[in-house]
């Protein structure tokens, strides 16, 4: 929950110079420099804040001479009324999220939703109170998948559902805007304390100036009496404000209690949702079983008669069968033995004629065979006259080549006359062109 007023920073350091000077001064420097931001005048019980994070009580300057200060007792008073304000509005609410609790146990006693019909969203005690704790919503928007019956009121749950979830984002938003407003009037309300402080400080050294040098330096004294009363204006001024600032966090408040209620009241009316959801759900429910129990009774009064009316066609059909068969059999038989008889017939006439064309082929088989012995004999005849005359055309050849050859030596020679080698010449051209013609006819033979 947002701090009003955030006084949650470490204790400052308090030295002995604070009973003397009424401040408490920065180590190891004079009390004249004044006060940085983060040491003040003001400083806080330990423990006073009862451990719940509220704001503590502020106490002023603890001096001598010091004095009740009403802005000191206006501050603690705020304060205290802040405090008793907020712990109310936590036990109201934890008041509350136990009754939402009790009711959610005793209507559901799980999450809405069981696990085969699909979670609808996670409405636990526990997440409940980390929701309120948290200023989040439980509620997460996904798809409805329970008994798919009256579209219409599921539409309208659904719709009603977005709403609130919708709403519920704005509240977020508008709460974030408050505490981004709260965090700046924070930070103003703690530089006006600084400034008064400053102030106080500064007042309490001039007094004790005036205590210590009043009867000797009158100068002083005007211009200490000058400065305090310029600093009463500042410090009215500064109440002023921070008065304006307590109506502005009052204000504050007052939003946020608003925005509390709205969401409790979103709670509230997620929780009656919720119980109309599972009502509906077990209303249908129950009408369903009842639809599925009388179809179940008609089913089996239906399964009755016509397990009856299926025996009386077994028995037709499986008399058919047995006619039938017995039909079929007679037939087959018939077929049968009119097949056998055929059989028989066409296997005598078939070895008739087969025989008859058996003899008819083994005697053209003879004519061929004697056909080719006498082709081989006349072939082998024709290849020995061949050769024969292979032979004596050889004969006739190698006579002429060695004629030739022998013409032609003597030709070479001249040892004959020119009539006599004209008729050698004559020979020996005779004789080449017979010896290519025989050669010729022997090759073409």
């Amino acid at each position: 929950m947002t701090q009003i007023v955030d006084l949650r920073s470490p204790e400052p350091q308090v030295l002995s110079n604070v009973e003397q000077y009424g401040h408490a001064a920065i180590p190891n420097q004079p009390a004249s420099t004044g006060v940085r931001a983060s040491h003040t005048g003001i400083k806080r019980e330990a423990n006073d804040d009862g451990g719940d994070g509220a704001p503590k009580r502020i106490k002023g300057p603890h001096t001598a001479a010091s004095r009740p200060d009403p802005f000191v007792a206006t501050i603690n008073a705020a304060i205290e009324e802040y405090r008793d304000k907020d712990e109310s509005e936590k036990r109201d609410l934890q008041e509350k999220i136990t009754v939402l609790e009790a009711q959610l146990q005793k209507a559901n006693g799980r999450k809405v939703g069981s696990e085969s019909s699909g979670e609808l969203f996670d409405d636990s005690p526990a997440r409940l109170r980390e929701a309120c704790q948290s200023n989040t919503s439980p509620i997460s928007v996904v798809e409805v998948d329970l008994l798919p019956v009256n579209d219409a009121l599921w539409t309208k749950i659904r719709d009603k559902h977005e709403e609130l979830c919708d709403k519920h984002a704005e509240l977020l938003h508008k709460n974030k805007l408050l505490a981004e407003k709260d965090e700046r009037l924070h930070k103003k309300n703690n530089e006006l304390r600084l400034k008064i402080a400053d102030i106080r400080t500064k007042d309490e050294q001039l007094r004790i100036y005036e205590d210590r040098f009043g009867t000797t330096l009158d100068d002083l004294s005007d211009r200490q009496d000058r400065k305090q009363s310029h600093g009463e204006s500042e410090n009215r001024v500064a109440e002023e404000k921070l008065k304006d600032l307590e109506i502005a966090n009052a204000q504050l408040f007052k939003d946020k209690n608003k925005i509390c209620r709205g969401w409790k009241l979103d709670l509230k009316t997620y929780g009656v949702l919720s119980e109309k959801n599972r009502k509906a759900a077990e209303k249908t429910r129950a009408k369903r079983h009842a639809e599925h129990a009388a179809q179940i009774r008609f089913l089996n009064k239906q399964n009755s008669n016509d397990q009856q009316t299926r025996d009386k066609r077994i028995q037709d059909l499986e008399s058919e069968v047995t006619e039938t068969k017995r039909k079929l059999r007679a037939e087959h038989a018939v077929q049968i033995k009119s097949l056998n008889d055929q059989h028989f017939n066409d296997r005598v006439m078939d070895q008739a004629t087969y025989q008859k064309a058996l003899k008819q082929d083994q005697k053209e088989l003879k004519e061929c065979h004697r056909n080719l012995k006498n082709q081989e004999s006349s072939m082998n005849m024709w290849k020995g006259r061949t050769n024969d005359m292979y032979i004596a055309y050889r004969e006739v050849y190698d006579k002429n080549e060695r004629l030739v050859k022998k013409l032609e030596a003597v030709m070479t020679a001249g040892s004959f006359d020119s009539q006599m080698s004209a008729k050698n010449r004559k020979t020996l051209e005779k004789l080449k062109s017979c010896r290519l013609d025989e050669l010729s006819a022997f090759h073409e033979d």
